[in-house]
C-alpha cells in the first residue's frame, strides 16, 4: 500500500516538473523571439532612404517612413537632400574645411563654400548609387566633394589672386557655381604674360560652335542627382598675397583719391565757369529785360499818345462840327428872327393901315382909365375942409382927371367918334 502511494506521488511530481519545464521553455522561446524581432526592427524617417541588404545578398529600398523588419540584413541610410559645407566658419564645419586653390600667379587661396544636392526619387537610381559608393559618406566624398573642389580649383587656374579679389570676383563665383551645377569646363592650356614680369600657364575654356562652353561628363547625370544650390561665402589668401593686395589697394585708393580730388577740382573749375556764364547770362538777360521793358514802355507811350492825339483830333473835329452846327443854327435862328420881325412889322404895318392900331389904342385907353379909377378910389371925392371954394366951381380932382383923359386920347391919336358911312 505504501509502495503504491509512493509511486503515485512520484508520478505526480514528475508531471509537475514537466509542466514547469514546458512553461520555462515557452518563456525562453518567447524571449528569444522578442530579441530576434527587436534586433531585426528598424525605422525609416521622413526625408531619408533606407537600403537593406539581406543575408542572401538581395537589396531592397525602403522609401516610405515607418518601422520595418530587416531580417538580419544590413541597413544603409541616405538623406533625400543634404547640404555639404567646405568652410572655415565654425557654425558650418567643426574644423576648417575650406578648399585650397592655386591661382595663375602662384598665390594660394582658401575658398569657403557650401553645396546642396537632391537624390533621385526612383528606387533604380538609388540602388545604382548604393552599388557604386556603398555608403552616403562615400557618395558625398566621391561624387559631390570631388566635383566641387575640381570646379573651384579649375576656376582659380583661370585668373590671378588679385583678379579674384578685385575686378573678377563676381566672375569667379559665377564660374564655380556654373561648373558645380552644370558640369566642369573642358579647358586648354595657354601662356599669358603677367602684369609684373614673366609668363605663366593659364587654363582657357573651350567653346562649342554655338558659343556655349564644352563640359566634361559627370557621374551625377548618370544617377539623376540634382545640385540645387551653390554658395561661395568667402575667399581668403595667404599673408604675402594679403600684404600685396593691401599695398595695391592703398595705392589704388591713393590713385582713386587723387582722381577724386582732380575731379573735384575740375568740377569746381567747371562750376566756376558755369557760374560765370550763368552770371553773364543773367546780366544779359536783365539788360535785355530792361531793354524790352523800355521798348515796351515807349511803344505803350507812343500808342497812348497816338490814341490821345486821335482822341483830341476827334474831339476837335466834333467840336468844330458842333460849332459849325451852332453857327448854322444861329444863322437859321437869325434868319427866322429877321423873318419873324419882318412878318410882325409887316403885320403891324398892315394893322396900322387897316385900323390905325385901334385895338392897342383902346387897350391903352382902358388901362389909363383903370389906373385913374384905382387912384380915384384911394381918395375921398369931397374934402373935409374947403378953402376958397366958390359956388358953382367943379371938383378940381375931377377936372384934373378929365384933362388927363383928353391928353391920353390925344397922345394915342384916338378918335372916339364913330365915323360916318360914306
Amino acid at each position: 500500500m505504501f509502495n503504491k502511494n509512493f509511486q503515485t506521488e512520484k508520478a505526480g511530481f514528475l508531471r509537475n516538473i514537466k509542466k514547469r519545464e514546458k512553461a520555462i521553455i515557452g518563456i525562453v522561446i518567447f524571449i528569444l523571439f522578442l530579441v530576434v524581432v527587436n534586433g531585426n526592427m528598424d525605422r525609416n524617417d521622413a526625408g531619408y532612404y533606407k537600403i537593406i541588404q539581406y543575408l542572401n545578398g538581395s537589396l531592397e529600398v525602403r522609401v516610405e517612413p515607418g518601422y520595418f523588419i530587416k531580417w538580419f540584413g544590413k541597413v544603409t541610410a541616405y538623406p533625400l537632400a543634404d547640404t555639404l559645407y567646405y568652410s572655415k566658419w565654425p557654425d558650418e564645419s567643426r574644423k576648417d574645411q575650406s578648399v585650397d586653390v592655386r591661382f595663375t600667379d602662384g598665390s594660394i587661396g582658401y575658398v569657403s563654400m557650401n553645396v546642396r544636392y537632391t537624390l533621385p526619387m526612383d528606387k533604380e537610381n538609388i540602388l545604382r548609387i548604393h552599388k557604386v559608393f556603398r555608403s552616403n559618406h562615400a557618395f558625398q566624398l566621391g561624387a559631390i566633394e570631388q566635383m566641387a573642389m575640381q570646379a573651384v580649383q579649375l576656376t582659380a587656374s583661370m585668373m590671378t589672386a588679385e583678379d579674384s579679389y578685385r575686378n573678377k570676383r563676381p566672375q569667379f563665383i559665377q564660374m564655380v557655381t556654373d561648373q558645380i551645377m552644370n558640369g566642369l569646363y573642358v579647358t586648354t592650356t595657354e601662356k599669358v604674360k603677367l602684369e609684373s614680369e614673366g609668363e605663366t600657364l593659364v587654363q582657357k575654356i573651350v567653346y562649342n560652335d554655338d558659343g556655349s562652353p564644352k563640359r566634361q561628363i559627370r557621374d551625377l547625370e548618370k544617377y539623376n542627382v540634382t545640385i540645387s544650390q551653390v554658395n561661395v561665402t568667402d575667399i581668403d589668401y595667404e599673408k604675402a598675397v594679403n600684404d600685396q593686395i593691401s599695398k595695391k589697394r592703398e595705392a589704388s585708393m591713393g590713385a582713386e583719391l587723387a582722381k577724386v580730388e582732380a575731379e573735384k577740382a575740375r568740377q569746381a573749375r567747371v562750376q566756376a565757369e558755369e557760374e560765370g556764364k550763368r552770371n553773364v547770362t543773367i546780366a544779359q538777360y536783365l539788360e535785355e529785360e530792361e531793354k524790352i521793358k523800355a521798348i515796351t514802355q515807349a511803344t505803350k507811350d507812343k500808342e497812348v499818345a497816338t490814341i490821345s492825339a486821335l482822341k483830341e483830333f476827334e474831339v476837335a473835329k466834333l467840336e468844330k462840327q458842333k460849332q459849325e452846327i451852332e453857327v448854322q443854327k444861329a444863322q437859321i435862328e437869325k434868319k427866322a428872327m429877321i423873318e419873324r420881325a419882318e412878318a410882325e412889322a409887316q403885320a403891324r404895318k398892315l394893322v396900322m393901315q387897316a385900323d390905325g392900331a385901334l385895338e392897342k389904342k383902346l387897350q391903352a385907353y382902358v388901362e389909363v382909365h383903370r389906373a385913374w379909377a384905382e387912384a380915384y378910389t384911394m381918395q375921398r371925392p369931397t374934402p373935409d375942409i374947403t378953402i376958397g371954394e366958390k359956388e358953382g366951381n367943379q371938383n378940381m380932382a375931377q377936372t384934373l382927371m378929365d384933362l388927363l383923359t383928353i391928353k391920353t386920347a390925344k397922345d394915342l391919336a384916338l378918335d372916339m367918334s364913330v365915323p360916318k358911312e360914306k
